[in-house]
This record gives structure tokens, sequence and C-alpha cells, in this order.
């Protein structure tokens, strides 16, 4: 049973620009991507809400500002970086500068990228959802969704 989710930061709960560059608290955009505040809100109820990045540009504070702007930072229980781990998502050292000794079945990834997010924790002994809302990936067969929302009914059934 899952206690801890992973979620990536750029275009899993907050909108990656492409043309903007540095801090995401210094874009002159910064959005969260449609239903991350209500879908951070439901779990952190019952899950641990972290965020996995590999964002280059930002620190564990300058993500904390970001997340502060798009209002989602109290749902935020950690943040787990690029600056701090110094490891690529994509490999056991980042998932084990995580979870450590931890059990890696209460953890679950959920992000948008198919090598990093998901290739990357499963390796590892994560399970994964892969967040595909313009479905880059049509034949990937593992667990997928097109919306944020669908988490809820995936972690809460009815």
């Amino acid at each position: 049973m899952y206690t801890t989710l992973l979620f990536d930061w750029g275009n899993t709960l907050m909108i990656d620009f492409p043309d903007e560059k540095g801090p995401m608290y210094t874009w002159t955009r910064v959005k969260t991507v449609a239903q991350a505040s209500k879908v951070l809100r439901a779990l952190s109820r019952n899950y641990r809400c972290c965020i996995a990045t590999n964002a280059k540009d930002s620190s564990k504070e300058d993500i904390i500002k970001a997340l502060k702007i798009g209002r989602i930072n109290k749902y935020i229980a950690a943040i787990y970086c690029y600056k701090e781990i110094r490891h690529e998502k994509s490999t056991a050292a980042y998932f084990e500068a995580i979870i450590g000794k931890g059990n890696k079945k209460e953890y679950l990834m959920i992000g948008d990228d198919l090598q990093s997010d998901i290739q990357g924790a499963k390796q590892f002994g994560i399970d994964a959802v892969l967040f595909d809302p313009l479905n880059k990936y049509p034949g990937y067969e593992g667990e997928k969704i097109q919306k944020l929302s669908t988490l809820i009914y995936i972690l809460y059934p009815h």
C-alpha cells in the first residue's frame, strides 16, 4: 500500500514553458497543470505528496517559491531535487537517496517523462504512473493517465 507519492514537477504539477529560463519562480508565467491543486488537496489527506525533480536551474528553496506562486506548496511534504541529490532521476542513486532503506512498495512515482520518471522508478522497484495528457506515448502498456484527477480514482477506488 502506498504511503508516499512522488510527483515530477515540470509538466506534471506545474507547466514547464520552454521559452522561459532560470528558476521557475522568476518566470513571467508560473502556472500549475490543470487540476493539480484539486488533486493534491485530495491526495494529501491520506498520502505524503512529494516532488521528485531533475530540474537543474532550481534549488529546493527556488521550487518552494514557485509552488507558493502556484498555491500548491501547502500540499507538498518534501522536495527531492537534482541540486541536492546530485544524481539524475533516471538512476538508482536518485531513488536510493530518497528512499534509503525504506520500503519501495510504499512509493508511487507520477511523471510525464517515460525514461526518467517511469523507467527510472520501475528499474529501482517503485511503481509508476505515466501522466501523458498529449498521448506522446500511445504504445505504452503500463499504468497511464491523461488527467491528473484520474489519480484520485486509482488511489481511492470505489
